[in-house]
């Protein structure tokens, strides 16, 4: 079976790693996956990205524009290619993935992440709202199935008026021999550790609140951080001014395959997510956590409290609260014995979320529309 993967996700965007990982396991189960970046890639100096100072209603409009071009482009490539189906990740006013499907008479699949658009005129003020969302009806209605990647976010859609009998939850996941769960050696310190874009949404101020506490406490204690982002500025501030500055290790960006060696060599993983209306993501962050065989503290919120059974294989705390967070992590800094059982169970969990598990779902349901010959 042929399958053409049409996307915009722009070069250095961690969703590649979705992708990536995607494309792989589908390989693994004899799919021969062919992936098509409709995107741009980002400006960049020293590897960070740069923004373009442009109002958002230019930006929109340069976007909406680029439908008719990218859909040419994945024509081409489609005709010449044959594949047997078209596998279309949502982005906003993006429709060309269905119209290539469409020309070709190909079943279309399609994969969403975010409830476009109304996040977008919820945060971004709805620019042209009226075409993406007549852009988002016709893809939903043109999907044989629609593949999100948590029971929440399928919620938010059928709400919207998604056919429910389309939606198949099928959640992110982990290549879990990347990562050694093997004890790091004894050194007398304690590694605490945030990996991911430094966003508001992904918790760094309340890491920010709860951590002079957990450092003044534990003088074995350091803080790792790996990532780069609008509170990039603000980290580095923080880190300046704290009386424990030389515990706190602010580490960039680090490419994706430099992370399993990294969070090996960590103690105890962080995710304090602050407390967020809609939480309907499925962090690769966790997943990740999971699979390097360390104590995750993340915060209670949506598929993460569906991942995590609290003090089983791993720490659940209350989203934005800062004191439960240092909580947590003195009780951890303090006891080994608890790290090493959180995480032996923490990889154990790992183990049934893998890109091959997410694979087989979404390849079987593509063959089941295709009558399984393919």
């Amino acid at each position: 079976m042929r399958l053409l993967f049409l996307h915009s996700i722009a070069a250095g965007s961690g969703a590649n790693v979705h992708i990536e990982e995607f494309g792989a396991a589908a390989g693994r189960l004899g799919v021969e996956v062919r992936c098509v970046g409709q995107a741009t890639e980002s400006i960049r100096v020293q590897g960070r990205r740069v923004a373009t100072p442009l109002p958002r209603v230019v930006k929109d409009f340069i976007h909406l524009s680029r439908d008719g071009g990218y859909r040419r482009r994945a024509e081409a490539i489609a005709r010449d290619w044959r594949p047997d189906a078209v596998y279309f990740r949502g982005a906003l006013y993006m429709g060309y993935g269905r119209r290539v499907a469409e020309a070709l008479r190909l079943p279309m699949f399609y994969e969403l992440n975010t409830p476009f658009p109304g996040e977008h005129v919820e945060f971004h003020s709805g620019h042209f709202a009226g075409h993406a969302r007549r852009v988002e009806r016709a893809n939903r209605q043109a999907a044989r199935r629609i593949f999100t990647v948590s029971s929440q976010l399928a919620d938010i859609l059928v709400a919207d008026g998604a056919p429910a009998d389309k939606l198949v939850v099928v959640p992110n996941g982990v290549t879990i021999e990347r990562f050694d769960p093997a004890p790091r050696p004894v050194d007398g310190e304690v590694r605490f550790a945030f990996v991911g874009s430094l966003q508001v949404w992904h918790g760094l101020e309340v890491l920010l609140e709860a951590f002079p506490r957990v450092l003044g406490a534990l003088p074995n204690a350091r803080l790792h951080i790996v990532g780069d982002g609008p509170l990039a500025a603000a980290t580095a501030a923080a880190r300046r001014h704290s009386p424990a500055a030389e515990r706190i290790h602010l580490h960039g960006p680090l490419p994706h395959t430099a992370i399993p060696a990294f969070l090996q060599s960590m103690d105890v993983l962080l995710a304090p997510y602050p407390d967020l209306p809609r939480f309907y993501f499925s962090p690769l962050k966790l997943f990740e956590y999971l699979a390097a065989g360390r104590a995750v503290v993340a915060s209670n919120l949506g598929q993460i409290g569906e991942v995590i059974r609290d003090s089983v294989n791993g720490c659940l705390v209350p989203p934005g609260d800062a004191m439960a967070l240092a909580d947590r992590c003195l009780a951890l800094g303090a006891d080994p014995t608890l790290r090493s059982r959180l995480g032996e169970e923490a990889r154990h969990t790992a183990q049934n979320h893998t890109w091959d598990a997410n694979a087989r779902t979404i390849i079987g349901h593509v063959r089941a529309c295709l009558g399984g010959g393919a």
